[in-house]
């Protein structure tokens, strides 16, 4: 089967329940947040190991 590539039956495509552009619209809004509050994180642990190494002896 060189270079007939796929059956019709092997490209059809079903949409299931949550696949829709709403849930990929939600599923991009929730990894945004999730890369702003893991880098406001990362800051805050920053400054306080920047912090509390900086003021030791």
């Amino acid at each position: 089967m060189l270079g007939r590539g796929k059956s019709k039956e092997e490209r059809r495509y079903y949409l299931l329940p949550g696949m829709g552009k709403l849930n990929r619209q939600k599923r991009q809004k929730f990894q945004i947040i999730a890369l702003v509050v893991g880098i406001v994180t990362s800051a805050i642990l920053c400054a306080i190991f920047y912090l509390a190494y900086r003021t030791a002896p």
